[in-house]
């Protein structure tokens, strides 16, 4: 047969032996892998493995209930566990990831959240034309989506939102719209003015000629009619800009009431001179202006101004005073102390895209410090009528940096953005997914909230990152249309859960650091990367489960000639062939 490693020929072909058949019963099984061997102009020959073959299957697989599974073995275990938490966190026991940068001093604690929604989006048929959230570009404007027939959920692995859902409201009369307080972030300090001599007033921030102030967003709060986004929505960050989504429709604009106020302290401000600037941003680092206008002086000390957005995005904000605002008989710039900041944006769109936080956040920023996504997974039941199912589903982990908004224009552009992993399935089963990592460093401790603390104030700013390509997942469920009205096709309960891992002082958790060792992550990378990403919902379960016992097995087994026979492309090749081969609606199936 030959020795281990020993390349041999057989029936005209080179052959790898790599398990020798032992003199003993007990031995393993003689296992070959098919090589073949190119010797290129220059350099030495290079084999390329084309098939392996086991003659028997091996004494450590089991069978149970007609399946065979591989047994438990603690090399295996640390691997079992993070796939499990990272396909299936609902079910799988937590576990620590090593700590990239972080000293084995540093611990971590686990936590699970599982949020459920019942959704319906019968109401797309009564969106008023033009209300439907848009998009620009040099062209003009587009919607976001072509058909609002088809429903998008976006499930991220940000540390801060969770998913996107849509929302459609009702027809709103008169363009009302929605009315959200944008909080900011400022801390607020103590400033000298001169008004009727020297003294010191307290102030957001102060102005002088030729500055400009960002403004530090914190979120935005509902304040009257329907809550398109709920009764809160998380800020963002981008680079040195905090940021917030706003949807616009064609027409009516949404639009902004800014009021400024001034300490009344002090000699009235200049009639003019002041602006806020506002920025729509499309990336890490990219931005472009999206409106801008004057600061009018009003009653009271107060600098008042309205502004409409002509297209949905995230917008951060700035205020700019001029090189001649506020300047003395002498041409030296006063210091202005402003002392309260108004904005109220008025949502007028129908069709309207919620970040949404796990509700177990609530009550958190004190608690979580840094934090990672081990695991991200939705899982969609179609509940409407039996005699309503039917539709299809379609889902994709985006790729090259496009952004979720981009996505959702057509089915087409959905799957043509990653062709290696896509899904096309019936909707009447359902669907369940999970979102890979991916990136430079996806598994990078992430700050949550950055805390604004002083002697009278606590302000935590959410950081969501929603330009970070760290692992975005984008569903399309294209339902059929209703059956005379009688039955709403439009009916399903999503199910969102996350495995997270956080780093906190909070003594009532429990911290400790990580047992996983650097190979058992890089194992766990290799396998995962191979594994099927998307299940109709009521197999998912035992398709996971076998798929990560196979990838566990195979590490045990090829473990210490792993890097000499190319693990990864074999382990790829059998686990990407088997659930293919898997007749639809069954396992896949075992060589």
């Amino acid at each position: 047969m030959g020795k281990p490693g020993e390349i041999i020929r057989k029936n005209g072909k080179a052959v790898v032996v790599v398990e020798g058949k032992g003199k003993q019963k007990q031995a393993k099984p003689a296992v070959e892998v098919e090589v073949d061997v190119t010797t290129p102009r220059r350099g030495r020959p290079e084999a390329r493995v084309v098939r392996y073959n086991q003659r028997a299957p091996p004494p450590a697989f089991t069978s149970q209930g007609g399946i065979r599974t591989a047994p438990q073995k603690t090399p295996s275990s640390a691997l079992t566990a993070m796939m499990h938490q990272t396909m299936e966190p609902v079910s799988a026991a937590l576990v620590r990831l090593p700590i990239v940068g972080f000293m084995p001093t540093v611990g971590t604690a686990l936590a699970r959240t599982v949020d459920t929604y019942s959704r319906d989006y019968s109401k797309y048929t009564t969106v008023t034309q033009g209300l439907d959230s848009t998009l620009s570009d040099r062209n003009g404007l587009y919607p976001i989506q072509n058909d609002l027939g088809v429903e998008p959920v976006v499930l991220l692995r940000d540390p801060v939102v969770s998913h996107i859902e849509r929302v459609i409201l009702e027809t709103q009369p008169g363009g009302i719209g929605s009315k959200y307080s944008v909080d900011n972030g400022f801390v607020g300090t103590r400033t000298s003015v001169g008004g009727e001599g020297i003294h010191e007033v307290p102030c957001l921030f102060f102005a002088q000629a030729g500055v400009c102030v960002k403004v530090p967003l914190t979120g935005m709060t509902h304040v009257e009619n329907e809550p398109c986004y709920g009764p809160f929505v998380p800020s963002g960050v981008t680079g040195q800009d905090s940021i917030v989504w706003l949807d616009c429709p064609v027409e009516p604009k949404t639009f902004l009431t800014i009021k400024l106020k001034a300490d009344e302290t002090q000699n009235q401000g200049p009639s003019g001179g002041a602006s806020m600037q506002m920025y729509r941003h499309v990336g890490n680092g990219r931005k472009e202006p999206a409106a801008a206008v004057d600061l009018i002086r009003g009653e009271s000390f107060e600098y008042i101004a309205n502004v409409a957005i002509y297209s949905s995005g995230y917008y951060s904000f700035e205020f700019r005073f001029s090189n001649n605002w506020a300047l003395d008989q002498g041409g030296i710039s006063i210091t202005y102390a402003f002392t309260a900041l108004e904005i109220f944006a008025h949502i007028t769109s129908e069709v309207c895209y919620r970040h949404v936080m796990a509700e177990a956040y609530v009550g958190k920023e004190d608690t979580i410090n840094k934090l990672r996504v081990n695991g991200a997974s939705i899982l969609l039941q179609n509940t409407s009528a039996e005699q309503a199912r039917g539709g299809t589903v379609y889902a994709a982990q985006l790729t090259n940096n496009m952004m979720w908004y981009e996505a959702l224009e057509s089915v087409r552009d959905l799957s043509n953005n990653n062709v290696i992993s896509r899904y096309v399935g019936d909707w009447s089963k359902g669907f369940y997914g999970y979102v890979k990592p991916q990136g430079t460093n996806p598994m990078e401790l992430q700050q949550v909230w950055t805390d604004l603390d002083d002697p009278t104030s606590h302000l935590h700013v959410p950081q969501f990152k929603p330009f970070d390509d760290i692992g975005t997942v984008v569903v399309l469920i294209q339902a059929p249309a209703p059956l005379g009205g009688t039955f709403s096709p439009t009916q399903y309960t999503m199910h969102v859960v996350r495995a997270l891992e956080f780093t906190t002082t909070d003594q009532f958790f429990d911290v400790e650091p990580p047992l996983t060792t650097t190979q058992d992550y890089e194992a766990y990378i290799d396998a995962l990367k191979c594994m099927p990403q998307f299940y109709e919902n009521p197999l998912h379960i035992a398709a996971i489960g076998l798929l990560i016992a196979r990838a566990a097995a195979f590490a045990i087994r090829w473990g210490p000639l792993a890097y000499r026979f190319a693990k990864a492309a074999i382990v790829a090749r059998d686990l990407y062939r088997s659930h293919k081969r898997g007749p639809a609606g069954r396992m896949p199936a075992l060589d």
